[in-house]
């Protein structure tokens, strides 16, 4: 019974009523679960308390993992709560589910950069491109259009992508400059590497942190660096070598 005033208290949008009707019940069994804690979630975003609405969807995924819109609504609070590499994380486990999701696969983008990830930001954005343009029908063989992402979302990511890409890549080159004339400036080589990494040119990356740390062993952004460019290119599991460097996208 409370589960149901707690759903008709939300519909009449007292979400204060709603929230402690809902917290209070205990489901019985897992669709009870998914109604409680999908109702809760957005009870207490409604009321700005956007933690509690994660857990929320803590709760409802435990009990069921491949709920789309549970996880692509924490995957985009988590992007708003400046969790950018968790959301990557949580938008790419939506995508293995839903590979064509396109509102996923924009926010992961987005993640991306924001995490300066921006290798895998511009092949996000080559993807969303991609699907955008056609995608098979499995049943019928038919080419079909896609969903369109709106052209000032994709035109914002690509520029701000772009932008990224830009900055990174002034910093390496002053970086590089600098180390013409000083080869053991710790900060430009420190530049250096994370430039390189955020780029994806991991091979640099990974020899101007072995570098750093043959100069400064206990230096930790040297050590995250080289841990990081030391991951196989593309996600296969054969010896690192140069990933393909990201590209000015159209």
């Amino acid at each position: 019974m409370r589960l149901i005033f707690g759903l008709i208290a939300r519909e009449m949008h007292n979400e204060e009523l709603a929230t402690k009707l809902l917290a209070s019940v205990e489901p019985k069994d897992s669709a009870g679960v998914l109604l409680r804690g999908m109702a809760l979630a957005d009870t207490y975003l409604a009321l700005g308390q956007t933690d509690k609405a994660i857990a929320s969807y803590d709760e409802v995924l435990e009990t069921h993992p491949n709920y789309g819109f549970a996880r692509n609504n924490r995957g985009v609070l988590l992007l708003e709560q400046g969790q950018f590499a968790e959301a990557a994380t949580e938008l790419s486990n939506l995508i293995i589910q839903q590979p064509n999701n396109l509102e996923a696969r924009t926010a992961r983008a987005t993640a991306y950069i924001k995490a300066d990830m921006l290798e895998k930001a511009g092949k996000e954005i080559e993807s969303i491109e991609r699907i955008q343009n056609m995608i098979t029908d499995s049943t019928g063989g038919q080419v079909k259009t896609a969903p369109k992402v709106p052209g000032k979302v994709l035109a914002e990511l690509k520029k701000e992508y772009q932008q990224k890409v830009n900055v990174e890549e002034q910093k390496k080159t002053k970086a590089e400059q600098t180390l013409k004339s000083d080869p053991n400036d710790m900060k430009a080589l420190e530049q250096k590497a994370a430039a390189s990494r955020n780029l994806g040119d991991y091979l640099t990356a990974a020899q101007t942190a072995e570098r750093i740390l043959s100069k400064d062993p206990d230096n930790a952004n040297a050590f995250a660096t080289l841990i990081e460019s030391n991951k196989p290119c593309c996600n296969q599991m054969r010896p690192r070598k140069l990933c393909k460097m990201p590209k000015k996208l159209a």
